[in-house]
């Protein structure tokens, strides 16, 4: 009888050790990364409570038409890696590297766009904080990155 209350009791902590543990991990998960640049850029820009709407609702709009951008990039880029047969004229790889550029140049377009639809939601005395917040989003989009030392087997 007395192993049976033993194994009862070790159940019952062993059961709210592990909700507690799964609740720990769903209470404290980190935002997402897309929230926390936007609340940074919030923060930058110093933006007023109808701003911030109108911000969240441009950063939403530019994210959709990027992720529609980087899924034909995709589908290019599998294209032209695709292309590596012998049947493949240098022609058509030119063709493929034309839209890959064009998309690119399409990409930097509505991002040029987006900076200047925040522009316009901005107040005189908020424009000079907007270089900052581009300078942050460049920092994000394209990191300066230290190249590692090779191993000591290769130098």
């Amino acid at each position: 009888m007395k192993e049976l209350k033993f194994f009862k009791y070790t159940t019952v902590v062993l059961l709210v050790l592990n909700v507690s543990v799964v609740l720990f991990f769903v209470v404290t998960k980190p935002p997402l990364p897309v929230a926390a640049d936007v609340k940074n850029a919030i923060e930058v820009l110093h933006l007023t409570l109808e701003q911030k709407r109108e911000f969240h609702k441009l950063v939403m709009k530019h994210h959709k038409h990027m992720r529609g951008f980087n899924e034909r990039e995709k589908a290019l880029l599998t294209t032209y890696f695709n292309l590596e047969d012998s049947s493949t004229t240098d022609a058509q790889k030119q063709e493929v590297l034309a839209k890959i550029e064009m998309l690119h140049t399409k990409k930097l377009q509505n991002t040029y766009k987006h900076f200047n639809e925040v522009r316009q939601i901005l107040t005189p005395e908020q424009l000079p904080y907007l270089k900052e917040f581009i300078e942050n989003v460049m920092r994000q989009q394209a990191p300066e990155k230290k190249m590692p030392h090779p191993p000591k087997d290769f130098r």
